[in-house]
């Protein structure tokens, strides 16, 4: 079960408070991927997102100037996320996620976590612009990758 005080201690929802949490907690579903396993690939549809409680997950891409796919970056720490996709364009994933190992998550619906931050602007602002500054560096990464590539 997720509940708002293990929510409280990822870097996405500092701040927030707890009795805020426990409105989402129940929202969010606990997922365990073997190792090879993908959690979406690269043109599906995004319908979750995703937070890591343990694990190992590849994030990658095709290139059409390559056969094989473009490792973007690992997700290896406890309350780091991915599928950003369905929080910012809710229509197809732009990479792949494959567990690299046994990988413990919890996940949420993309309408759902839209509903939560849009419920209450003092709790929505600052979460999205947590998400903005993740994403912001990790497209920062991702073009100094593709320049080395």
């Amino acid at each position: 079960m997720v509940t708002a005080k293990e929510l409280a201690t990822m870097r996405l929802f500092e701040g927030i408070p707890e009795e805020k949490l426990a409105e989402v907690a129940p929202l969010w579903e606990e997922l365990e991927v073997k190792a090879g396993e993908n959690f979406f690939c690269e043109g599906c549809e995004a319908d979750k997102f995703y937070i890591l409680r343990e694990g190992n997950v590849t994030l990658s891409m095709k290139l059409t100037s390559r056969p094989e796919n473009l490792i973007l970056g690992v997700i290896n720490k406890f309350g780091q996320s991915f599928g950003w996709s369905v929080v910012l364009t809710a229509k197809n994933y732009t990479a792949s996620a494959d567990a690299k190992e046994d990988s413990k998550v919890i996940a949420i619906c993309g309408q759902d976590l839209h509903d939560f931050l849009d419920s209450d602007p003092c709790i929505g602002y600052p979460i999205a612009m947590r998400m903005v500054e993740i994403v912001s560096s990790r497209l920062r990464y991702y073009r100094v990758l593709l320049k080395t590539f």
